[in-house]
C-alpha cells in the first residue's frame, strides 16, 4: 500500500491535497460565473418552465382546487348516506315494514301497546259500575247483617283491581303472541302508505300535520283480547265493540321539517352519492400529491360521518325532551333507534371505510413506519413462497406467469372490494371489515405467487460473497 505524499509528521495538508482543493475551487468559481451570466440575460423573476406551466402559481392553484373538491365530497358523503337511507326506507314499503317489524317483540314496546289497548278497552267497560253491580247483587241475594254488608261493600275496590289486572294480563298475552307480531307487520304496511302521503304533503290520508303524530292502528288486537276475556269467564267483554286504537310511532310539532327533508331526499335521491364520488375522484386527479389527497379524503369522510352521527344523537335527545309529559319516552326512544338503525350503520360503515382508505394511503408512503410494514409484508411473502417451494410447489415456474398479471390482479381485487362495499343500500361496519380482510388476503396471495425466488448458490460462492462483504478496501 502506497503512503500519502508529504511529511507524515506534519499536521497540515499534503501538496497533492492542496492542489486538488485549488482545482475544485476554480471549478466552483467557473460554475458561479456561468450561473450569474444566465441570470443577467433573463428578467428578474422569470423561471424557465415547460410550456403551459406557471411554476409555483400553477401548483398552488391545483392544490387549492383539489382541496375544495375533496372538502365538498367529504361534506356530501354523509348527506349521501342520509338521502339514500331516506329514499329506500320511506319509499320502499317492504323495507320499512322489515325495519319496524322487530318492534312487536320488544318488551318495552309490548308493554306500551298493552297499556294503550287496556286503556281503550276500559273506555267501553265501566269497572266501577261492574264492581258495584256485582257487590249489590251478592248483597241482595244473601241475608247479610249490616256489618257483613259493610264488609262486602269494601270488596268493591279489590274486585275492580282484579278485573283490571285480569284484563291487562289477557291484553299482554295477546300482545306477546306471534299472531300479534304478524298483524303488527301488516298494520304497519297499511300505515306506510299514509306516512308517505303525509311526508309528500298530501293531506287526504288518515294522518295530518294538525295531529303532529305518525301512528299505527293496533285495534286489530282488541278482538283477540275480547275472545280471551270471554273464555276466561268475563262475559261482559263480549259487549266491547270493534275499535280503532292507535299507537304513536312519532310525535312532534315539527312534521313540516320532516316533509322538507323528505322532499330534499326525493329530489336528490341516489344522485348525490354519484356526485360525491365524481368530486372526490376529480379532487384526487388534479392534486399535485395524489397520495396526500387520498389521505385527506379518507380522514375527511371519517370526520364528516362522525359529525353527522353526533348530530343525529343530539337530534334524538332533543326529540325525546320535546315530547308531551304523558308520552312514553322510553318507547319513543326505542322506536327512533329502530327506524334509524340502518342510517347509523351506514354512517359507521362509511366512517370505517374512510379510515381504512386514509391508512392505506399512508402505508404506501415513504415514512419509516410505512416502509417497515411493507418490508414485513414482503418478508412474510418471501418466506411463504420459499416454504411452498420446499413443499414441492414449482414456484420458479409459477412466479413468471403470475408476475405478468400481478398488477391487473391487484386492480381487479381492489375494484371488486369497492363494489362489494358500495353495492348494498345499507353497508355495515362488519361488511367493510370483512371485505378489507378478504382484500388483504388476496393481495398477500398475489404477492406470494409473484415474489421472485432467491438464486441458489454453492457453499463456495456463499463463502466468497461473505468474504467480499467483510473485506476492507484501503486507498492505493
Amino acid at each position: 500500500m502506497s503512503e500519502p505524499s508529504g511529511d507524515p509528521g506534519s499536521d497540515g495538508p499534503s501538496a497533492v491535497d492542496q492542489t486538488e482543493v485549488e482545482r475544485l475551487r476554480n471549478e466552483v468559481a467557473e460554475l458561479q460565473k456561468q450561473l450569474d451570466s444566465e441570470r443577467a440575460d433573463k428578467p428578474t423573476g422569470v423561471i424557465t418552465e415547460p410550456p403551459g406551466q406557471t411554476g409555483p402559481k400553477r401548483h398552488l392553484g391545483r392544490t387549492t382546487m383539489s382541496f375544495i373538491l375533496i372538502l365538498i365530497a367529504a361534506i356530501l358523503a354523509p348527506l349521501s348516506v342520509a338521502t339514500t337511507f331516506a329514499v329506500s326506507q320511506i319509499s320502499d314499503t317492504d323495507r320499512y315494514v322489515s325495519t319496524v317489524a322487530p318492534l312487536a317483540k320488544n318488551p318495552v314496546i309490548q308493554a306500551a301497546v298493552a297499556d294503550r289497548l287496556s286503556k281503550e278497552i276500559f273506555t267501553y267497560v265501566d269497572l266501577d259500575e261492574i264492581s258495584d253491580t256485582a257487590v249489590a247483587a251478592i248483597g241482595e241475594s244473601a241475608d247479610l247483617s249490616d256489618r257483613s254488608q259493610t264488609l262486602l261493600s269494601a270488596l268493591t275496590g279489590p274486585l275492580k283491581s282484579g278485573i283490571e289486572s285480569f284484563t291487562h294480563d289477557q291484553v299482554t298475552a295477546v300482545v306477546q303472541s306471534e299472531a300479534f307480531a304478524n298483524s303488527w307487520a301488516e298494520a304497519n304496511r297499511v300505515a306506510h302508505a299514509e306516512i308517505v302521503k303525509l311526508l309528500s304533503g298530501d293531506q287526504s290520508g288518515a294522518l295530518n300535520l294538525a295531529d303532529g303524530k305518525i301512528t299505527v292502528d293496533v285495534g286489530f288486537a282488541v278482538e283477540q283480547v275480547k275472545q280471551g276475556l270471554v273464555e276466561g269467564g268475563f262475559e261482559l267483554a263480549s259487549n266491547i265493540p270493534a275499535v280503532t286504537a292507535t299507537f304513536v310511532l312519532y310525535e312532534s310539532d315539527n312534521l313540516s321539517t320532516l316533509q322538507t327533508y323528505y322532499s330534499i331526499a326525493n329530489t336528490f335521491g341516489y344522485w348525490l352519492p354519484i356526485v360525491a364520488i365524481v368530486l372526490a375522484l376529480a379532487g384526487i386527479f388534479v392534486a399535485n400529491r395524489r397520495r396526500t389527497a387520498v389521505v385527506g379524503l379518507g380522514f375527511g369522510v371519517l370526520v364528516t360521518m362522525a359529525a353527522l352521527s353526533v348530530a343525529l344523537s343530539v337530534a334524538r335527545n332533543g326529540y325525546l325532551l320535546a315530547l308531551p309529559p304523558d308520552a312514553n319516552r322510553e318507547a319513543a326512544g326505542i322506536v327512533f333507534d329502530t327506524v334509524t338503525r340502518f342510517l347509523y350503520e351506514g354512517l359507521r360503515a362509511a366512517a370505517l371505510a374512510g379510515l381504512i382508505v386514509g391508512l392505506a394511503a399512508i402505508l404506501v408512503g415513504s415514512s419509516r413506519a410505512a416502509t417497515g410494514i411493507r418490508g414485513a409484508a414482503i418478508t412474510v411473502s418471501q418466506k411463504s413462497s420459499n416454504g411452498l417451494a420446499r413443499l414441492g410447489v414449482p414456484m420458479d415456474k409459477v412466479q413468471p406467469a403470475t408476475a405478468r398479471y400481478a398488477t391487473a390482479g391487484r386492480i381487479v381485487a381492489v375494484v371488486i372490494a369497492i363494489v362489494v362495499v358500495l353495492a348494498p343500500e345499507y353497508s355495515t361496519p362488519s361488511l367493510v371489515l370483512w371485505t378489507t380482510a378478504a382484500l388483504l388476503v388476496v393481495l398477500l396471495i398475489i404477492e406470494i405467487l409473484t415474489v421472485p425466488q432467491p438464486d441458489e448458490q454453492t457453499p463456495e460462492a456463499e463463502q466468497t460473497d461473505s468474504e467480499t462483504e467483510t473485506q476492507v478496501i484501503t486507498p492505493a
